[in-house]
């Protein structure tokens, strides 16, 4: 009896043994970042975005262009290696491609053209004696050379440069508008050369211009009458000459 009395009183004093919580939580992992280090993620970021600002102000201030990408990232990457704002200036300002552009902006201002002039027309010869309406001076008489040793050499001479440039007068037959062309090129040679010729009128009644109001192959200089082609009108022929016909009367017309 006493024994089972010592026994309940030793399971009474005796403390019941610790719960084992067997939903006992998982340790704490550290987290991601603590407050320090999300404050220093958002500087970095903070400055990455002044650097990328900056960066992209010098292409376009010092080369005048948009960043390329191989050569944004190596000045990105000089900022987080250490360079200063300025030094990643005093890089592009250093660079050939600031020198070419510098050059190019500060070459001068390229001319312009100028403006094609009209070569003033070569003076005209003084007109021996009164100007002629069918005769006109022109420019072209004055480059004719010929013989002014003489009135009949000068009117020789006229009709032979006539002859050799003039061709197309010398296989039409005998057609006087031609023949009024091709007088005009003698006797404006002669007075582009000081002589004082005009045509020789024969028929007046005929209207100014019309090749059948003057001798064909006729010419006057200084007064006297010079058949100046043998044969003009045979297709082929009209050989230059200066055969002297005498005086032109005085009071007959002068064209």
């Amino acid at each position: 009896m006493a024994l089972n009395v010592i026994r309940r009183l030793h399971v009474a004093l005796t403390p019941p043994p610790a719960h084992t919580n067997t939903n006992r939580a998982q340790p704490r992992t550290a987290e991601p970042r603590d407050a320090f280090d999300l404050g220093r993620a958002g500087t970095s970021a903070a400055k990455l975005e002044r650097d990328r600002t900056f960066v992209t102000g010098l292409y376009r201030e010092l080369l005048g262009r948009e960043p390329d990408v191989e050569g944004f990232a190596a000045h990105l990457n000089g900022l987080r290696g250490g360079m200063s704002h300025d030094d990643i200036r005093q890089v592009f300002l250093t660079s050939p491609e600031y020198a070419e552009r510098q050059a190019a902006l500060n070459a001068p201002a390229p001319q312009p053209a100028p403006a094609p002039t009209t070569p003033p027309a070569p003076a005209l010869p003084p007109e021996p004696g009164a100007a002629l309406s069918t005769v006109p001076m022109r420019a072209e008489y004055t480059n004719i050379a010929i013989d002014r040793s003489s009135p009949a050499a000068a009117a020789k001479s006229a009709a032979e440069w006539v002859r050799r440039n003039k061709p197309e007068y010398f296989d039409k037959g005998d057609d006087r508008q031609v023949a009024f062309e091709m007088m005009t090129w003698v006797t404006g040679a002669l007075r582009a050369n000081g002589f004082d010729a005009h045509r020789v009128v024969n028929h007046p009644s005929r209207a100014v211009g019309d090749g059948l109001r003057y001798g064909s192959d006729a010419v006057v200089v200084n007064g006297r009458v010079y058949d100046v082609y043998v044969a003009w009108g045979d297709p082929g022929r009209g050989d230059p000459t200066a055969q002297d016909m005498g005086p032109y009367a005085a009071g007959r017309l002068r064209e």
